[in-house]
């Protein structure tokens, strides 16, 4: 038996969290029985569809699935779209985010030819968020700040947004 295997389950879950994408995260399960749930468990996913020029179609595949049969709470959920993406899906994929009580959200996204449209869940029923951070979404703008309920809500959330 190799002494990886030996770890403690805390301890491999770290070490997945070094990898760089969910996709590497979600690859490990290939080496052992025993790897097999672990991708499921890990605290912070990242989707990066230009890491190893994935197709579009099959990242948000791969996005739809993993984001559905993952089990534990996420603390960051963090996506990186370089690709032309499907402001749908970037909806689609934040809302599951809050019903997962995200803590931290971070879209990072650039081109979407089609304004996305935040779930109105994000900003009245994700009591977890923390941080909400949109990056170079040159069609996102700030208007979903006016969706919040109450201006008093916006402190605690880190906003990054284009203007």
């Amino acid at each position: 038996m190799d002494r990886i295997n030996l770890l403690p389950d805390e301890l491999l879950l770290r070490i997945l969290s070094l990898l760089p994408t969910t996709k590497d995260v979600v690859a490990t399960m290939v080496l052992s029985q025993r790897w097999l749930p672990f991708w499921k468990l890990m605290p912070k996913l990242v989707y990066d569809d230009s890491y190893q020029n994935i197709e579009y179609g099959k990242f948000s595949r791969f996005v739809d699935r993993s984001l559905i049969l993952h089990e534990a709470p996420v603390d960051t959920l963090h996506f990186k779209l370089v690709q032309n993406s499907s402001a749908a899906d970037v909806g689609i994929w934040t809302a599951i985010a809050v019903k997962r009580c995200v803590r931290d959200l971070i879209i990072e996204s650039s081109p979407i030819t089609t304004p996305v449209t935040l779930p109105r869940s994000l900003y009245t029923g994700c009591a977890a968020l923390v941080t909400l951070k949109l990056k170079k979404c040159d069609s996102c703008g700030c208007f979903f700040l006016a969706f919040f309920p109450d201006p008093k809500s916006i402190a605690p959330y880190m906003c990054e947004v284009p203007w």
